[in-house]
């Protein structure tokens, strides 16, 4: 985590300055505008613009920081509907099961109602044959009759 008073603390600087400086007279030390020393009107400027880059930063982290919500947020939405299509999937696989199996009741039914079928037709040809034998039997017995009482 960022913390704001480790970096702006009093920096004291690497090297000395040198003792031209540190002899010079006030007044030539000192902007004429503003009455600050030259030497901390630096290092005021450079806090300044320190500043400045840590709250552009902050700025930006407070923009990724939403982004994370808004991805959190998408993720939790894409488990939801992935959640979804898997009980979707699942529901459909079972739907799948039970028509495969009342598919194969049908198919079975409709190869013992064929034999049946068949098994019906072959008795009523023969059944068919049966009548047209008695009919000719009986035609012929009929006009032999026909016949022998011609004859009388």
């Amino acid at each position: 985590m960022f913390d704001p008073t480790s970096e702006l603390e009093r920096h004291v600087p690497e090297h000395p300055l040198p003792n031209e400086i540190k002899e010079m007279p006030h007044d030539a030390t000192v902007c004429k505008f503003c009455g600050v020393s030259y030497l901390i009107h630096h290092e005021m400027k450079k806090l300044e613009e320190k500043v400045a880059r840590l709250e552009r930063d902050l700025v930006g982290y407070q923009e990724l920081r939403l982004q994370e919500q808004f991805m959190s947020d998408e993720i939790e939405k894409s488990k939801c509907t992935i959640k979804s299509l898997e009980t979707n999937a699942a529901d459909k696989d079972r739907f799948m099961e039970l028509m495969s199996k009342d598919f194969e009741q049908i198919k079975i039914e409709n190869e013992t109602l064929k034999k049946e079928l068949e098994e019906t037709k072959d008795a009523l040809l023969e059944a068919k044959e049966n009548l047209l034998s008695d009919k000719r039997a009986f035609s012929d017995s009929l006009k032999r009759m026909q016949d022998s009482l011609s004859a009388f």
